[in-house]
């Protein structure tokens, strides 16, 4: 029996699917519209698949999502867990084409990541989205989903190959097991950097790489459960830097005080076929009212673009732009 944790939005509610729901999935999986997003259902379902469909089964939780006002049924979401991975868990999610471009879908995926971290405690939540549906990644980029490997080709249900993007979202907690708000502000930058993963990733970690397109000094390497620290000698500033995770030529997690109080950095490194590198960049965990939440994470995407910029600047090119410094020629 999983936790109950109340699934409800300002303008949607999920509920467990059950028999009654076939005639609706069917009806769903029939329009064109929404089938050509999805990977694994391509083409229309029978009334059996349909009740199949909607039949609890393990590890794998289903819902329907309905107005909170009229009560009627304008979506589906799943929320799958992985048995080799028992921290992890996959969304999936549908909104009839009559209900689009309203931000329901965006409602619906983060009732299933408060779902997947609230409610089964989990701590990473992963979707994968074909790479010529923008609509489906900008949902994901919403709820701070940052990408985790993009390009991979992946056979859809009737057997094409298709080219997908595989996002991640690593949740964190409240005090008491809350989640996080999936709607508070965070800072997000990404970039392709025309390098090898290996390179582009040494260049966070190193700090005789970093300083050449981001702060003048760090303390030594990134290592797990290491502490350094991060100087800008022209500003007379300094950042305090936790290691908390670190997945070689994949993910860096830090914690920083570069606001106050600590907030979390996340790097995700994508190796892309042509031996590029998408680097996505997210920071969370901003305290404050909301103006001040707001504020910081205006400034911190300015930031992260500017950081990015030099990277591509300094290993494509070798060129320092000197960006980080140039932005406040008169200091901070």
């Amino acid at each position: 029996m999983c936790p109950t944790v109340a699934l409800r939005s300002d303008r949607l509610e999920l509920r467990r699917l059950d028999d009654r729901d076939a005639e609706f999935v069917e009806a769903l999986y029939a329009d064109a519209r929404v089938t050509r997003a999805l990977l694994q259902i391509q083409q229309p379902i029978s009334r059996a698949q349909a009740l199949e469909f909607c039949r609890a089964r393990p590890n794998d939780d289903r819902f329907g999502a309905v107005l909170v006002t009229s009560r009627q049924l304008v979506g589906l979401g799943t929320v799958r867990r992985s048995p080799e991975l028992p921290d992890v868990a996959t969304i999936g999610y549908s909104v009839l084409p009559a209900f689009w471009n309203q931000g329901l879908g965006t409602e619906l995926a983060g009732l299933l990541v408060e779902f997947a971290s609230g409610g089964l405690g989990l701590r990473e939540v992963r979707a994968t989205t074909l790479e010529d549906h923008r609509a489906s990644a900008r949902i994901l980029q919403k709820l701070g989903f940052v990408i985790r490997q993009a390009g991979d080709s992946e056979l859809d249900s009737r057997g094409s190959p298709r080219r997908v993007t595989r996002w991640v979202l690593h949740t964190q907690q409240r005090d008491g097991g809350r989640m996080a708000r999936t709607d508070a502000p965070a800072a997000a930058a990404a970039m392709l950097i025309r390098r090898p993963v290996a390179e582009v990733f040494q260049a966070f970690v190193d700090p005789a790489i970093t300083s050449r397109f981001w702060f003048s000094r760090g303390s030594g390497r990134l290592e797990v459960g290491k502490q350094v620290t991060w100087e800008w000698e022209p500003y007379r500033a300094s950042a305090q830097v936790l290691v908390k995770a670190i997945e070689p030529n994949a993910r860096i997690v830090v914690e920083w005080s570069a606001y106050g109080a600590p907030t979390t950095v996340e790097w995700v490194f994508a190796p892309r076929p042509d031996h590029t590198t998408f680097v996505s960049i997210t920071n969370t965990g901003f305290r404050g009212d909301d103006a001040e939440i707001a504020r910081q994470a205006v400034s911190s995407t300015e930031g992260f673009t500017l950081v990015l910029a030099g990277l591509k600047a300094w290993l494509e090119h070798r060129i320092a732009l000197n960006l980080v410094w140039d932005r406040f020629p008169d200091g901070v």
